[in-house]
């Protein structure tokens, strides 16, 4: 091989050698790599939303555009736009009859989609009334209000078709349950839970159950859950979370475990706590599930197509910008990189081609009016 002396050293003469030792250290470096890293997706931008809104709804419709409604917008909190992924532009479409924020949006099997309850942050009070926007004309129709006046509850579409509403508050905070019919356009009472509680999670499980966890209530910061079952419309004692919880995250996995993470564990807004946890509903217990890099409250998460989940935003001790992401198989957290501007209280929903809209929250000070997507590797 020949070679050139420079200062006492050697380097390649040829070129042909020097850049078969560039791909040398490639794979080398490659190598190094871990498995994780493949997977590690990018943040970039998208189309604004007309309005800023946090605590709102993010609901993805049948043929893919995003409708995203009320929250914390003033007196625009009423306000309603469709986001469409193949221009990445929001557009508005038709307003809501009430201000809502901390309600429920439920995509019902016909496509559309079932607004209750909430909190109207201009005028300082709450509403048992709900309506449904229809995809098709882009309007809004009163249906039958709730029996309880309530906001930061929760709404699971059931296999039959009902929904289930539970708990939240209005002055006092609620234990009992109802569900709406869409053929009737009218509610039914069911079961109450055994603990009244507001800021809760509700999680569908394979076998047709409701998980309910966490919360906040007269008592303090719940850990306890409870089981709906359809079949008795009755609830049930399960084991109590590791940590008291409200305004966390749950997330089904694939294999019909539950993730949860974030949220506060403390009335007084002590620091949300980074460990995370499953529930395994073939014994009724929890698990540890690692540790996030930061404490997250009211951020959002989100199932990816590969079975990851991608955690992102919230608040702890200020807002957060950063995302991370759980690896099921390994049980371990990674970074996602940064989003472009902090946010908690946002609207995370997953498109149909496998990225994350994350629209508004609370940046810095107030709401946002930006919107951004998280992009998988291939």
């Amino acid at each position: 091989m020949n070679v050139t002396k420079v200062m006492g050293s050697e380097r390649l003469a040829r070129p042909g050698l020097r850049a078969l030792a560039v791909a040398a250290l490639v794979l080398v470096v490659l190598a190094a790599t871990p498995a994780w890293a493949a997977r590690l997706g990018r943040w970039v931008p998208t189309g604004d939303p007309g309005i800023g809104r946090a605590s709102g709804t993010a609901t993805l419709l049948p043929e893919g555009r995003v409708l995203v409604a009320g929250g914390y917008a003033g007196f625009e909190g009423n306000a309603a736009e469709l986001y469409d992924p193949a221009s990445r532009t929001f557009s508005p479409t038709g307003s809501m009859a009430y201000r809502r924020s901390l309600f429920t949006a439920t995509l019902l099997p016909d496509g559309t989609v079932l607004a209750a309850g909430g909190y109207d942050y201009f005028s300082e009070s709450s509403t048992k009334t709900a309506e449904v926007y229809d995809p098709v004309t882009g309007t809004w129709r009163q249906t039958a209000s709730m029996s309880r006046i309530r906001h930061s509850h929760t709404a699971t579409l059931l296999p039959g078709g009902l929904v289930l509403v539970a708990g939240g508050k209005a002055g006092e905070y609620w234990a009992e349950a109802e569900l709406y019919d869409p053929s009737t356009r009218s509610w039914i009472a069911t079961g109450t839970m055994a603990d009244a509680r507001d800021q809760h999670i509700a999680t569908l499980l394979p076998d047709g159950r409701v998980l309910v966890a966490g919360g906040f209530n007269d008592d303090g910061v719940l850990a306890s859950a409870e089981l709906y079952d359809p079949a008795t419309g009755t609830w049930a004692p399960t084991g109590s979370m590791i940590l008291p919880r409200y305004g966390h995250t749950a997330t089904l996995l694939p294999d019909g475990t539950v993730l949860v993470a974030g949220g506060g564990t403390e009335s007084g807004g002590g620091g949300p706590p980074e460990a995370a946890e499953i529930y395994h509903p073939d014994t009724g217990t929890w698990t540890a599930a690692g540790e996030m890099s930061t404490g997250r409250n009211r951020g959002t998460a989100t199932l990816l197509r590969d079975g990851t989940v991608l955690v992102a935003g919230g608040y702890d001790f200020g807002t957060v910008d950063t995302a991370e992401l759980y690896l099921p198989s390994s049980g371990k957290w990674r970074p996602a990189g940064t989003m472009d501007e902090p946010r908690y209280r946002q609207m995370a929903t997953l498109l149909e081609d496998g990225s994350v809209l994350v629209v508004g929250g609370v940046g810095s000070f107030e709401s946002t009016t930006t919107a951004e997507l998280y992009k998988p590797r291939r």
